[in-house]
């Protein structure tokens, strides 16, 4: 474990005497654990959301709706490096009670209330999903009549129409719900396939849903569905889900514009979805407190947990704790449930002092994930040649996950084509490059790449090899990715910026928008020794989405039958990467977008699932998950 211990004087607002003690073992991912005189007890997490090591997901206690679980066993189950709890429960079934957003599918809909969310990219955004109370979901018959639905997989009030569906995890309400009560079970292919008035809850089977109304919404499905029509539901947000791959809810939001946001003190809609008598008792009291921020250009996110009501740490108000997470560079910003559900979870332990003296049982978890052994080591290039007269600062690194905006020009307009040329130090096996938009000052157009080269050498006797030219028809906010099928042995570099998309913009690419990932040789033996292999996973590949290869990493517990299959939007079969036995262990195969005749397949979204059988398991040694891949050409 790399660590260090500073001691220094830092306004949090008051002058404090602090601790800090660094952990770096994880790469791309940076924890301070920070002790102070008020009392505090803080921990600190960052990360660098640009690197293709790192990935986000939102987790469900026990990976459905209904339930509650402790932080550490559902980041032992995905195998995350580290997570921190989410959302506000319901007291009686541990249901979020905000927007969640898994693998680019909407579980819950929103409320009134800030909500963390990612993009395909992992790109970090805060904000509301909606600009009232609920949210916009309605559903059609095939005659056109539409009933509004006000909740998915939650309470269902009086007049209520409200969706559940198979993550709900638990029957429906069903005649448990007092007064008329109708449920409708629609399948797969939208088809009403039962309707029950007065009855049990059901039972959700994978891939359907159910319409569950009361009084005045019981009877319009009544009067308007009927067995084996056609259904539609329009599942809208503002702005809109389906631009999230994850997201998971909180509240208050507590930074706006790198300040303090003190929310208006009023009942919803001027304030967040909170009664008056919690913000009054709860915003500015000293509690344990749970919170997650994000800079200026969605990059690097920021996870903080403060321990509280007790002697070591007595909590902070609201206002406190978003002044840490401005220190660590948040310009947007919003608590979690906090409180006794405060968790912090690292490295394959707890490392907060939870208030209930141990971890408490909680709705769901955001977990990071960093199963690529990616370092990027741009920062340590040296700047042998360019295309300026002078660099004002030639390179400066990237230290603890925060980006400069000082960090000096690698490239400029001096000459009609602006380069740089870097010296790695040694030959070290590159495995892909990266550039990305800055946000340099607010604006997301600050570096308008539209076309450029990267060169490589191992050499300088030896000519100038061009990996990558990158021609952009159109400014695109997503990142450029080049990647190599197998890593490239590589000494120098050369960047070429050839064109931007808007000539009032100068050709200026700063030092933290160029990064060269290699494979880190160290990764292996920290995380092996961290955490070994207990159960059956299928990982997210990444980059998601790709073009034109992505990594597909996943982990069996034992020696195993293993298939690999990936079938497209109809479920036909595309290729098959594996079909054999392995030993026990983290595997990872690459997929390069091509069929089963090594022809190049479509843009579009694909499936991949693994089916793995443990002949020596005792019972049932079969396990089945598929994810969700997306190509872009």
């Amino acid at each position: 474990m790399k660590a260090c211990s500073l001691q220094f004087i830092i306004l949090l607002p008051l002058l404090l005497v602090a601790n800090d003690t660094w952990d770096h073992s994880v790469p791309n991912i940076a924890y301070l654990h920070r002790t102070t005189s008020e009392p505090w007890d803080i921990h600190v997490l960052i990360i660098d959301l640009k690197s293709p090591a790192v990935s986000i997901k939102s987790i469900l206690a026990q990976d459905q709706v209904w339930g509650r679980e402790v932080v550490s066993a559902m980041a032992h189950r995905h195998g995350a490096v580290a997570a921190i709890n989410g959302d506000f429960c319901s007291l009686n079934n541990g249901i979020p009670q905000g927007i969640t957003v898994m693998d680019n599918e909407i579980v819950i809909a929103p409320k009134y209330r800030t909500a963390l969310g990612f993009t395909q990219n992992f790109s970090a955004l805060i904000g509301m999903w909606t600009d009232r109370w609920n949210w916009y979901g309605k559903v059609l018959d095939e005659q056109g009549n539409e009933h509004d639905l006000v909740m998915m997989n939650l309470d269902v009030n009086q007049d209520w129409l409200c969706l559940f569906t198979d993550k709900y995890g638990h029957a429906t309400p069903g005649s448990s719900l007092s007064g008329n009560v109708v449920e409708v079970l629609v399948n797969s292919d939208s088809l009403v396939q039962a309707i029950h008035h007065n009855q049990p809850g059901i039972n959700i089977p994978a891939n359907y849903y159910v319409l569950t109304g009361r009084e005045g919404a019981a009877n319009w499905l009544l009067n308007n569905i009927a067995l084996n029509e056609r259904l539609t539901l329009e599942l809208t947000t503002l702005p809109d889900w389906r631009n999230l791959w994850e997201s998971v809810s909180g509240g208050p939001r507590i930074v706006q514009n790198g300040q303090y946001y003190a929310d208006p003190m009023v009942v919803f809609p001027g304030g967040e979805d909170f009664t008056m008598s919690y913000k009054n008792a709860y915003y500015n009291t000293r509690q344990p407190r749970s919170a997650a921020g994000t800079t200026i250009n969605g990059d690097t996110l920021i996870f903080v947990v403060v321990d509280g009501r007790q002697t070591s740490s007595v909590g902070m108000t609201l206002q406190e704790l978003a002044s840490v997470l401005i220190e660590f560079g948040a310009v947007d910003a919003l608590q979690f449930d906090s409180g006794g559900s405060a968790t912090f979870f690292f490295n394959n332990s707890v490392c907060n002092s939870p208030a209930d003296g141990s971890e408490r049982a909680v709705a769901n978890a955001l977990a990071v994930f960093s199963s690529e052994r990616y370092l990027n080591i741009a920062p340590e290039a040296t700047v042998i040649a360019y295309s300026s007269e002078l660099l004002d600062h030639p390179v400066t690194k990237l230290i603890d996950g925060n980006r400069s905006r000082n960090s000096g020009k690698w490239a400029d307009t001096v000459s009609d084509t602006s380069w740089v040329e870097l010296d790695l130090g040694i030959i070290k096996p590159v495995t892909h490059f990266q550039l990305f938009h800055a946000f340099y000052s607010g604006d997301p157009d600050y570096l308008n790449t539209k076309e450029y080269s990267i060169y490589t050498r191992t050499d300088t006797s030896q000519a100038w090899t061009e990996d990558f030219h990158v021609l952009n028809d159109e400014f695109q906010d997503r990142d450029n990715l080049s990647v190599y099928t197998v890593p490239n042995n590589i000494r120098y570099v050369r960047l070429e910026i050839i064109q931007s998309n808007h000539l009032d913009y100068e050709d200026i690419l700063r030092q933290p928008e160029f990064e060269i990932y290699v494979l880190d040789s160290n990764w292996v033996t920290v995380h092996s020794e961290a955490r070994s292999v207990v159960d059956y996973h299928l990982f997210q590949n990444y980059p998601n989405p790709f073009n034109p290869i992505t990594t597909i990493q996943y982990e069996l517990p034992h020696r195993s039958e293993v298939q690999i299959t990936i079938y497209d939007l109809l479920g036909r079969k595309v290729t098959t990467l594996v079909t054999e036995t392995q030993d026990a262990g983290h595997k990872s195969i690459i997929w390069d977008a091509t069929n089963d005749h090594r022809q190049p397949v479509g843009a579009g979204v694909y499936f991949c699932q693994i089916r793995v059988h443990d002949p020596d398991a005792i019972g049932a040694g079969n396990f089945i998950k598929t994810r969700k891949i997306v190509l872009l050409k």
